[in-house]
């Protein structure tokens, strides 16, 4: 196995540990500022012991939440515009009752630059077709 293919499978392994760190701490828990602050500093924290641990590029991550529905994902920082854009058809693919405002505030605290208004009203067209 080549050095690059062994590293790839260590920052998913690490990606997948973050994940579960995160399931685990969300447990039983509301979905909330207070609980979203906890998540970042599990992400934060995750970050420096990947990059301890000889994975330097472990990317910036950030928790995509729908609070509405106690939903959230650890999703990279660092998404183009269109990876942006498939998460947003995603999400409301998975949670075609999601509330627009909801959504657009997730994406908004995870890609402040990005305008997700778009995405939520070509789902509301849809909605009243």
């Amino acid at each position: 196995m080549s050095a690059d293919v062994e590293h790839e499978q260590r920052l998913e392994a690490a990606a997948l540990v973050l994940g579960q760190r995160v399931a685990h701490f969300c447990e039983g828990r509301q979905l909330n500022d207070v609980t979203l602050n906890g998540v970042l500093g599990i992400i934060k924290d995750h970050r420096a012991t990947s990059i301890k641990e000889g994975l330097r590029d472990f990317p910036v991550m950030v928790p995509l939440c729908l609070q509405s529905i106690g939903w959230i994902e650890i999703v990279r920082a660092d998404l183009e515009p269109v990876g942006i854009y498939e998460k947003c058809r995603n999400i409301i693919a998975r949670f075609p009752k999601v509330d627009p405002s909801d959504l657009a505030q997730a994406i908004r605290r995870c890609f402040p630059g990005y305008n997700p208004n778009h995405v939520i009203q070509a789902r509301a067209a849809r909605r009243s077709n």
